[in-house]
């Protein structure tokens, strides 16, 4: 599959550096945080470990949360590390005897940590939820509250931004449009004082010849910035296309947005897959993913002040296991040393893997 570029609307100013979720870089301890090797995160559990998402929070740990089976339900954890190599044990956050998976975590400037997952009560029938806590290893379930409330839908893989007045929750779901048999992203939004979020929407550059999914969202300095993947096939696995495409935009409030760019384009087959935004030592934004452009599956990273730069703009990310899937990475408190995180392993005990490298 291969979609032509789209016409590009203006752009709003791009903001690849400055602001987002880590607008402070905590002043480094003497002795914290160390290049490793790869490491097992999600250690002594025997069952799946998946969906990670990670951050640096404000006081200089790293924080990283997941989905695992290991309790017997598939549940959401967070473990958090504040000297490099020494890790807290795994906290599970969700109790709902439903299935929590895919979480993203944001911590505000304030301190707060938001975290979104999606709550399955049946095979694709769900809806998204939402909690926050000022403590990332301490978390109440009667504060939980459910961001979508639509009854037989499949809403999933969920990714949380804020912007100056309000958090956004963007979503993939294919029951939804009941005219339409693709997955469409839809979002909905909330005031950060009240977090009451209201009905979804769906997001406005969807077509009607492909899925939409997987999106990332993330505010980074003075816009919205927006990346998922499209592609043909089936809407259930994104990840098994053989061919897909990534697609991009911003907006300057989370409601008006710019026209929809066409990050890659290739004459074979090819897909680029588990899109995500990070934030470098110097307030660099980047785009990281994985694609099959060479043939074997490499994790490349793509400066978002080159966003139309594919493919000569690539930069590949040999620091991270290429043979994993859902990288994510986050600057650490000492600059150009950075924290990825990856799944790995066979099916059914998938593992969440990390790295803190130079680069």
């Amino acid at each position: 599959m291969r979609f032509r570029p789209l016409a590009v609307l203006p752009l709003l100013v791009l903001s690849a550096c400055g602001g987002g979720n880590d607008s402070v870089t905590p002043a480094p301890t003497p002795g914290r945080y160390q290049p490793t090797s790869s490491k097992i995160l999600s250690t002594s559990s025997p069952t799946k470990d998946e969906d990670p998402t990670v951050i640096l929070a404000k006081d200089g740990s790293i924080v990283v949360a997941w989905f695992s089976d290991r309790g017997g339900n598939p549940d959401i954890y967070i473990a958090r590390c504040t000297k490099g190599t020494t890790w807290s044990a795994p906290v599970r956050v969700t109790t709902s005897p439903d299935g929590d998976f895919y979480p993203n975590l944001y911590q505000d400037a304030s301190g707060v940590f938001h975290l979104t997952w999606f709550r399955w009560h049946a095979l694709k029938v769900g809806n998204i939820w939402y909690n926050q806590s000022t403590d990332p290893l301490v978390w109440d379930p009667a504060n939980e509250k459910q961001v979508t409330t639509t009854s037989n839908v499949d809403d999933w893989v969920p990714s949380l931004a804020e912007t100056p007045d309000s958090l956004r929750v963007f979503f993939v779901s294919e029951a939804r449009d009941t005219t339409n048999a693709n997955s469409d992203i839809y979002y909905a939004s909330s005031s950060i004082d009240s977090v009451a979020f209201g009905p979804a929407r769906k997001f406005p550059r969807d077509v009607p010849f492909a899925n939409d999914h997987l999106p990332f969202a993330a505010w980074t300095g003075s816009q919205l910035d927006l990346v998922w993947m499209r592609y043909s096939g089936s809407p259930e696995t994104p990840w098994l296309a053989p061919s897909s495409e990534l697609c991009y935009a911003v907006s300057n409030d989370g409601t008006s947005w710019s026209g929809e760019y066409l990050l890659t384009y290739d004459l074979n087959p090819t897909q680029h897959v588990f899109p995500a935004f990070y934030r470098r030592s110097n307030d660099e934004w980047r785009l990281i993913w994985t694609t099959t452009r060479s043939g074997s599956p490499q994790v490349v990273e793509l400066p978002l002040l080159q966003f139309l730069g594919y493919p000569n703009a690539l930069i590949v990310n040999n620091h991270v296991n290429a043979a994993g899937y859902s990288h994510r990475v986050t600057r650490t408190p000492v600059d150009d040393l950075y924290f990825g995180a990856w799944v790995q392993g066979p099916d059914g005990a998938q593992d969440i893997y990390y790295r803190f490298y130079e680069n």
